[in-house]
């Protein structure tokens, strides 16, 4: 050890302490150990027995029942050649200001110069990875202590980490990024940590729902109200954000599944929208403690209860102080009043709708689209058919899904659907008819949607924008058979 410990070889790599500590240390029994020399044998001792092996010879029993996952294509990719390109892929990719080795470079000197000594750094890590050999300067490394807390008394409360020379990391970068290609193939699912693209939290929500199914294994399924997740537990965690869908099989692991079908029947939006919270009678991004109390539409709701009258004139600091006077006092009358209020829409409803299907204009295309629920089968469909004036159908689309909340939701899908359609057959001039009236409403109507459905009809819409002219009309069921006949069953 260096400084206040002296240096001492160990394991053919020297122990560095960077800092001086003006207190004493202690062992895992207990005994404080001061003075340099006393402090540097203690950690000497402490990791040589942790990390000495216990020399073991019985692995049959370990080993029993665990076959092969590396295929013999998988091998032929590992021990192919190494070239030149990937040792440039190594050196872009490594941190250019990671801790200095033995060779006191950093690897932002070698990708600045890379230009000037690339060649001959390239030629010396080839010459190791080819050969299976590698020069003992090479493998030379630091190994310097680092607290895990603050003010740190117990040789436990120290963590040793190795301080490699460059070329060392850039031997370590290829075989890793190597390696990396097939870690998906071998690594079980359920190995969450360090591997891309998972989460050490996705076991701890695994944890907590076999928790819950062991507590309420006697019913036949489960249904529950809530789920005791980690605080920093996110939907994000459930969605592929490559391909913008639901993990299926993670869902269907992670929960029950009656609520693994609903989480699967909630569309998401081709588009990455941020979650924000908003009210419907504001016109910007809104906090709970305005939305149910400071809102005018809810001073409204509050006065029309006695019980609140008192209060109308008080401001309270924070939605949980609220919330705790709340609970106390508030009816079943209030909730429901409350609740009516924020379902209630801001636009017009439609106008009174034909009941047999009109052709468009000449140069003018129709499609009708529509949505339905199977309870059967646990799905639902959506249906769009496209028309020109005399009536011939120029394209259908078909598509099934799991099951959705609501109705409505797959009719804004089918809105969605229908669009998509258009644009896709490169149509200019569209009139698109549906017999939902929510859906055609929501359509026709230019403010935020906050429904549960808001961001179906908000993609919707600006899919639109591309079109050089296009109506949202509603039809009565009649009027939009066709679609319906080409739902997905």
């Amino acid at each position: 050890m260096a400084d206040q410990f002296g240096m001492q070889r160990y394991s053919g790599s020297n122990m560095v302490y960077t800092e001086k500590w003006d207190t004493n240390v202690s062992n895992d029994q207990g005994t404080v150990h001061s003075g340099d020399e006393a402090v540097g044998s203690l950690f000497v001792d402490y990791f040589t027995n942790l990390f000495q092996t216990s020399t073991p010879t019985e692995f049959s029993a370990v080993l029993h029942g665990i076959g092969p996952v590396i295929t013999t294509e998988m091998n032929s990719q590992l021990t192919r050649p190494f070239m030149r390109q990937e040792v440039d892929n190594a050196i872009k990719q490594m941190g250019p200001l990671k801790a200095l080795g033995t060779d006191s470079m950093s690897p932002i000197f070698y990708q600045t110069f890379w230009d000037s000594i690339g060649t001959d750094v390239s030629s010396a890590v080839l010459s190791c990875l080819n050969s299976g050999s590698i020069l003992k300067s090479i493998n030379h490394t630091y190994i310097t202590l680092i607290p895990k807390k603050q003010n740190p008394t117990k040789v436990t409360d120290f963590l040793p980490i190795s301080l490699c020379n460059v070329i060392y990391k850039i031997l370590s970068k290829i075989l890793t990024i190597r390696l990396k290609t097939i870690l998906p193939k071998i690594i079980s699912e359920t190995q969450s940590a360090f591997v891309p693209g998972r989460l050490i939290t996705d076991n701890i929500l695994v944890a907590f729902e076999t928790l819950h199914h062991m507590k309420t294994r006697h019913t036949s399924h489960i249904t529950s109200e809530r789920h005791y997740f980690p605080e920093n537990a996110k939907v994000a965690n459930l969605i592929d954000q490559v391909s913008n869908t639901w993990k299926l099989p993670l869902i269907q692991h992670l929960f029950t599944p009656i609520e693994a079908q609903k989480i699967l029947g909630l569309p998401l939006s081709t588009h990455a929208t941020p979650d924000k919270l908003y009210w419907p009678h504001t016109a910007s991004e809104e906090d709970v403690l305005h939305a149910l109390w400071g809102c005018q539409v809810a001073v409204n709701l509050w006065a029309k209860n006695t019980s609140f009258q008192s209060l109308q004139g008080s401001s309270f600091t924070s939605f949980t102080y609220l919330l705790a006077w709340v609970s106390n006092t508030m009816d079943e009358q209030l909730h429901l009043d409350y609740l009516s209020h924020h379902a209630r829409s801001l636009c017009s409803p439609a106008h009174s709708s034909p009941t047999r299907w009109i052709p468009p204009q000449v140069g003018t295309w129709k499609v009708n689209f529509d949505g339905a629920m199977f309870q059967a089968s646990l799905t639902s469909g959506v249906g769009v058919v496209v028309r020109d004036h005399r009536g011939y159908a120029l394209a259908a689309l078909s598509q099934k899904f799991p099951i959705a909340h609501a109705l409505v939701v797959i009719e804004a899908r089918a809105a969605r659907a229908a669009i998509q359609l258009a644009l896709d057959l490169k149509l200019d001039r569209v009139s698109f008819e549906g017999d939902s009236t929510q859906v055609i409403t929501a359509l026709q109507c230019q403010d935020n949607n906050y429904t549960s459905y808001g961001h179906l009809i908000a993609e919707t819409q600006n899919k639109t924008l591309s079109l050089q002219s296009f109506t949202f009309e509603h039809v009565g069921r009649s009027a939009n058979s066709v679609a319906h006949a080409d739902l997905a069953h």
